[in-house]
């Protein structure tokens, strides 16, 4: 079952690669990502994998869709050139979270935004959303990974009222 809910993101780094193709083809990049990482003695400066998806595959032909694969590095970390430098600025996101195999996700990426947010009456900003992995596929079950969606969200409008 996945939960919904909004909340405040803080600002955080990720050192990507890019990934060209089907989104369920990314796990090569993670992969070369890690050796990266483990080559260049990073390991102890990155937390959870992230993965960035910039492109809608209902629109964008297969070939074409554009992606990273990362890991959050804590801000202000030098890195070699292989990596690009992702930043993401604090804001207001909607999350998701998933327990299951990633191949599950996609269902979970069309509820969001086909049903969930619609019903909610957010608007989505203008920002690249993301997965990020809060455990891992080489030391955990399939049935109990658990992976956030994150939809960066525009600012709230408050209304005020005045009386008349």
């Amino acid at each position: 079952m996945s939960e919904f809910l909004i909340r405040d993101e803080p600002a955080f780094e990720v050192a990507a690669l890019p990934h060209h193709g089907a989104y369920n083809e990314i796990g090569a990049a993670f992969g070369r990502q890690w050796e990266l990482v483990m080559q260049h003695g990073l390991a102890d400066r990155m937390g959870a994998g992230v993965g960035c998806y910039y492109d809608d595959p209902s629109v964008v032909p297969e070939a074409e869709l554009r992606s990273h694969a990362g890991c959050e590095v804590v801000p202000g970390t030098p890195l070699p050139e292989c990596f690009d430098r992702i930043v993401f600025p604090a804001g207001r996101v909607a999350v998701l979270t998933y327990k299951g195999p990633y191949s599950g996700i996609p269902a979970d990426w069309r509820e969001l935004y086909g049903q969930w947010l619609p019903d909610t009456g957010e608007e989505v900003a203008d920002r690249v959303p993301y997965e990020r992995y809060l455990n891992a596929m080489h030391n955990t079950a399939p049935e109990d990974l658990l992976t956030e969606i994150v939809v960066p969200l525009k600012k709230a409008v408050s209304l005020s009222m005045t009386k008349l």
